[in-house]
């Protein structure tokens, strides 16, 4: 019976936990809207330029890996 309190105890923390940081962060992205449209404007940028960084290490490391045979 104990672990099923805890584990009820935790689910309630956790759900908590998730709704007040999606209204806190609601909360910022309204006072702070023309910097969100910045970084909104700039993340497919940004996201592709890390995907092709990790393309690149990852091909350079198979390419490496198989030179070394």
């Amino acid at each position: 019976m104990i672990m099923n309190e805890y584990i009820t105890k935790l689910n309630f923390t956790l759900r908590i936990s998730f709704w007040r940081s999606a209204a806190f962060l609601t909360g910022v992205g309204v006072r702070h809207r023309r910097i969100i449209r910045h970084i909104l404007y700039l993340a497919p940028i940004g996201l592709a330029a890390l995907v092709s960084y990790l393309l690149g290490r990852f091909f350079g490391e198979i390419l490496l890996w198989s030179l070394s045979f």
